[in-house]
C-alpha cells in the first residue's frame, strides 16, 4: 500500500511542509522572510517535488513566484493531513485540540465568544480556539486553502467547492445616540435618516451597497460622517456621542 509514496526520490514530508508554508505565505519570498538562503532552499525543495510529480507547482512567469492551481490543490491536501496529524498527536500526548475559526469582528465578539465558545468547550475537552478576524472574501479563500477549519459567512457567499450548514440568522441594527434618537420609530424608516450623521462599514460590502441603494431610492444624499471596519467599532463610536 502507498508504494508510490514511500522511499521515493525528491518526495518527503519536509518538502510537502515547505509547500504548505509557501501556500500560507502567498509566495516563496514571503515564506522565506526575505532570507536569501532560505528562499533558495524553498525553491529547490519545490523544484524537487515538481520533478517527482511531473507538474509545475509554481508559476514562474512573474516574480514573486506563486503557486499554480496544482500547487494550491496539493497544498490543501497536505494542510488537511498535517492539521489532522497535529490534532491526533495532541490527543495522544495529552495536548489540546485546535480549532481555527474565521469570522467578522462583530460576529466574533457578539455571538461566537459568548455563545459558541462555551458550547464547543462543553463538547470537546481541552480545546484551543483560534479566532481570525476576516472579511467574507478572505474567509472563503482561507477555507479553500485549508488555513482555517470553520468560517462564518452569509449563505450567498458560499462557493460550490465548500460545504455549508445553516447555523443561525442575523440581521442588522441601527445604533443611534439617545441625544439624536428623538422620535425615531422601530423599525426605522429610511427617510428618518435624513440629516443624521451616519457611520457605516467601510468598503463595498453587501450591506454598504444595500444601504446606498435604499438612500438613493429615497432621494436622500449618500454622505457618511464616519466609516469603520467593523460593527463593533461603529457601536463604540456612537456610544461616545
Amino acid at each position: 500500500m502507498f508504494e508510490k509514496l514511500v522511499g521515493q526520490q525528491n518526495f518527503s514530508l519536509e518538502r510537502l511542509i515547505t509547500l504548505c508554508t509557501v501556500a500560507e505565505a502567498g509566495s516563496i519570498t514571503a515564506a522565506a522572510g526575505g532570507v536569501a538562503n532560505r528562499q533558495s532552499q524553498f525553491s529547490h525543495q519545490i523544484a524537487q517535488l515538481e520533478q517527482f510529480l511531473g507538474v509545475d507547482l509554481l508559476s514562474r512567469d512573474v516574480k514573486p513566484y506563486r503557486l499554480t492551481e496544482e500547487g494550491k490543490e496539493l497544498s490543501r491536501i497536505c494542510h488537511d493531513y498535517f492539521s489532522s496529524m497535529e490534532d491526533f498527536l495532541a490527543r495522544c500526548q495529552g495536548g489540546s485540540q485546535r480549532i481555527s475559526i474565521g469570522a467578522g469582528e462583530s460576529l466574533i465578539q457578539w455571538w461566537l465568544m459568548p455563545e459558541v465558545v462555551p458550547a464547543v468547550r462543553s463538547k470537546i475537552n481541552d480545546v484551543s480556539i483560534i479566532f481570525r478576524n476576516l472579511r467574507t472574501n478572505s474567509i472563503v479563500s482561507a477555507l479553500s486553502e485549508g488555513e482555517i477549519d470553520l468560517g462564518f459567512v452569509r449563505k450567498t457567499a458560499v462557493p460550490k467547492n465548500l460545504q455549508a450548514i445553516h447555523c443561525a440568522t442575523f440581521g442588522y441594527q441601527l445604533f443611534v445616540p439617545k441625544s439624536l434618537a428623538g422620535g425615531l420609530k422601530s423599525p426605522v424608516e429610511i427617510s428618518e435618516l435624513e440629516g443624521l450623521p451616519l457611520a457605516v462599514l467601510e468598503g463595498h460590502g453587501e450591506f454598504r451597497r444595500t444601504l446606498d441603494g435604499l438612500m438613493a431610492n429615497a432621494g436622500l444624499p449618500v454622505e457618511y460622517h464616519l466609516e469603520c471596519s467593523s460593527s463593533t467599532q461603529i457601536a463604540l463610536a456612537v456610544s461616545t456621542l
